[in-house]
């Protein structure tokens, strides 16, 4: 049974605490928050703390789930790190690369896993997307939609917040950094709010490769979606739903069953991966790596 400790308790550490309870190999040891006390309805007698060095000093857990705001992920995973407890870091990794490449140097000095949170990633429909389409072969497109209605953070731009997860997708699909970079504001562009908008970004990678997505807080429905086809198919995938990716040749659907199977949300894979990595002693993820490269492209779109 892996023990949690979980840091911020606002809409997804709501989510992280739900999830938890769901699955039968892990559960909430304590909950750390700040002063401004959230409503604890759903944590039952789950002990509260309010400073992680005292849940540390106090309990006893496997590893740390990060949910509090971006700003905090730095100084949080530092104490976790530096006290040799494996931590999971809700997306996004920081808020600049200056402090991804802080961390990344504590996470390898400690030698203490960090995984990061970019749930898509851990998708079972993700995972068939990307193995049934090869992504060295030449001329794959690939069309992502990730819309909903927030987040709405006032200390951190959509464009930032919302779009680690698309060129998270991008970067770990393809493989490798794009060579050229396009991006546009969709929203009223005579309206100066950061804070709640869409973007259009269109990323080329090498051998007629490219990842195009739309993405941002202004719609009431939540909505991510996946296409990418090549010369020989097409293939559908639906992030909301728990059917498996739809595979599309000649006009044909090529699993007609996938329709009728249920796959796995991704914040469960994800967790349950990160179990797998705490109870195996593994000390790295790859996701690391991914959000190192996400922080620095996306602030050399801010700063362009």
């Amino acid at each position: 049974m892996i023990r949690f400790c979980l840091v911020g308790f606002g809409r997804w550490g709501r989510v992280y605490y739900q999830t938890i309870h769901r699955l039968n190999f892990c559960r909430v040891d304590c909950i750390v928050v700040n002063n401004n006390r959230p409503n604890f309805d759903l944590v039952n007698k789950t002990p509260i703390y309010y400073n992680l060095n005292k849940a540390i000093e106090e309990r006893k857990f496997d590893a740390v789930i990060i949910a509090a705001p971006p700003e905090k992920h730095l100084y949080l995973a530092k104490i976790c790190l530096l006290n040799n407890i494996p931590v999971l870091i809700e997306k996004p990794f920081t808020c600049s690369f200056e402090e991804a490449n802080s961390l990344n140097e504590i996470i390898h000095s400690s030698g203490v896993l960090c995984m990061v949170g970019f749930q898509h990633l851990f998708s079972s429909n993700y995972k068939s997307l990307k193995e049934n389409i090869n992504s060295n072969e030449e001329n794959i497109t690939v069309y992502s939609e990730g819309i909903g209605d927030g987040p709405k953070r006032n200390s951190l731009s959509v464009f930032r917040d919302w779009g680690s997860h698309e060129i998270s997708l991008a970067l770990d699909f393809f493989g490798q950094i794009p060579y050229e970079s396009y991006v546009e504001r969709l929203a009223d562009k005579s309206v100066d709010d950061i804070f709640n908008t869409s973007y259009y970004i269109r990323l080329k990678f090498s051998k007629g490769r490219i990842f195009n997505a739309i993405f941002g807080n202004t719609s009431e429905i939540k909505r991510k979606t996946l296409i990418a086809y090549s010369d020989k198919k097409l293939i559908y995938y639906n992030g909301t739903d728990l059917s498996n990716s739809i595979i599309i040749s000649c006009g044909q659907i090529m699993n007609p069953f996938s329709l009728l199977t249920k796959g796995t949300l991704p914040v469960d894979s994800m967790l349950i991966e990160f179990c797998r990595l705490v109870m195996s002693g593994n000390k790295y993820s790859d996701t690391v790596k991914v959000a190192l490269q996400t922080v620095k492209l996306l602030d050399q779109f801010e700063n362009n």
